[in-house]
């Protein structure tokens, strides 16, 4: 706990004291206010199911295990806090500070959409909340090894095939996967993610527009910690990424 003290008289951070007397110095860019949004509720008082709150929104975080992702970009530019939704998936206990990451965009209005499944029928309906020309985002997808009927490349497929499900072709998806360089072996990446050959996008009506390596890496310092969607575990091969973007061709 600590208890806010005004301007540093570093410029550009704030100055907090803790309840052990020591001071902190925090920059600006890091402390994010509490913002109630009266959409997160109905008339009577009751809460709406979070899809509803997507209504406003023109970006999703797909499967944003701890959420540390969506907290990074609001930390870059806190006008994101606006226009960010994120959605998860599975039990939240495996990730580390899931529950600190996700009362801090709680506090700042961010709809977080708990359990939604990329394979799952129910799901573009779910997300039929969005805007028709919402933006959404898969960061580092990624099925364990051994999982019985499923694969990563599967589930970048359902992700790219998402837009047409919705009947919403003027949505646009990207994905960031480690950069193909992280692999050794010939032929890794594609296997796993079907990205480069472009096996995972077919049948989804979705064209690539662009491959940017790197893009993401700023965010690191603004807390980012890349966790796999199922687990609290990273990879050397998360390292450096590279986001694939794609748009809605028939």
């Amino acid at each position: 706990m600590a208890t806010y003290d005004g301007q540093s008289s570093r410029p550009g951070y704030y100055r907090f004291t803790t309840s052990h007397g020591e001071e902190l110095r925090v920059p600006r860019e890091m402390v994010l206010g509490y913002r109630p949004r009266v959409a997160h509720m109905h008339p009577p008082g009751e809460i709406r199911p979070p899809e509803e709150n997507l209504a406003d929104r023109s970006h999703v975080n797909l499967s944003d295990g701890n959420l540390s992702y969506s907290l990074a970009q609001i930390r870059h530019d806190r006008s994101q806090a606006d226009r960010i939704a994120a959605t998860t998936y599975g039990p939240h206990s495996q990730h580390q500070d899931y529950q600190d990451n996700a009362h801090q965009l709680n506090m700042l209005g961010v709809p977080i959409v708990p359990n939604v499944d990329m394979a799952a029928p129910s799901t573009a309906g779910r997300l039929g909340h969005l805007p028709p020309d919402a933006h959404m985002h898969f960061q580092m997808p990624r099925v364990p090894q051994g999982t019985s009927g499923y694969s990563t490349q599967r589930l970048v497929h359902d992700t790219l095939g998402m837009p047409h499900q919705m009947g919403a072709p003027g949505m646009t998806v990207s994905i960031t996967a480690p950069d193909p360089s992280q692999y050794n072996r010939p032929g890794t990446h594609n296997r796993i993610y079907g990205l480069e050959n472009g096996s995972a996008a077919q049948g989804t009506y979705m064209h690539q527009t662009s491959a940017v390596s790197g893009a993401d890496q700023h965010l690191e310092q603004y807390g980012y910690e890349h966790s796999q969607t199922t687990t609290n575990q990273s990879t050397s091969a998360a390292d450096y990424r590279r986001t694939y973007g794609y748009e809605y061709r028939r």
